[in-house]
């Protein structure tokens, strides 16, 4: 998706990353994206993926926040082994799908990549498929809550990780935009 999209985007998603990984600006942040720019975009995915340790950059920071942090902590920025379980931060509803805004921070990021794919890959972009729920929201919603009855009928829990604000945002949209006539909650 990062490919079919051009440099732009790839850019765009990484400078996003990092933001989502602590990283908005400053010289940590210069010196990951010099990095992570200076491989090609599969292996850059892949190393987001795993996580970036400290040992891998030739590049000591030398600000406060660096220094107030523990040295015996390995990564700049951590893995994200929990996208092994794909259907928290996307979940299939129909013609369409909900795009997931995670309730905790260390897995947040994980929909960066579906919203990346979604709206960039060649077999999804401009297709007309349906996003119920984008992630840019403050309430949370995650797939695991997520379970399509029939082609009429969606449940979802409300639980830790799903919130009922979420829910009722994600009914409005399937009930003005979908076949979806009922979500049970």
């Amino acid at each position: 998706a990062l490919d079919d999209g051009g440099e732009e985007v790839k850019l765009n998603f990484l400078e996003q990353m990092l933001a989502e990984s602590g990283y908005v600006a400053g010289v940590t942040h210069d010196a990951l994206k010099e990095y992570l720019l200076s491989l090609d975009t599969q292996a850059m995915v892949n190393k987001i993926m795993g996580g970036v340790r400290k040992n891998e950059l030739d590049f000591v920071p030398a600000d406060l926040v660096s220094t107030a942090e523990e040295d015996d902590y390995p990564f700049f920025m951590d893995p994200m082994p929990n996208l092994y379980f794909t259907r928290d931060p996307a979940a299939s509803i129909g013609d369409g799908l909900s795009i997931n805004h995670m309730t905790f921070a260390a897995r947040q990021r994980e929909s960066l990549f579906m919203e990346t794919i979604i709206k960039y890959h060649h077999r999804f972009a401009n297709k007309g498929l349906n996003v119920w729920r984008d992630r840019n929201h403050d309430t949370r919603i995650e797939g695991g809550d997520e379970l399509v009855l029939s082609d009429h009928v969606l449940a979802i829990g409300v639980s830790q990780r799903t919130s009922a604000d979420a829910i009722e945002d994600i009914a409005r949209n399937l009930f003005a935009k979908s076949h979806f006539d009922k979500v049970i909650a």
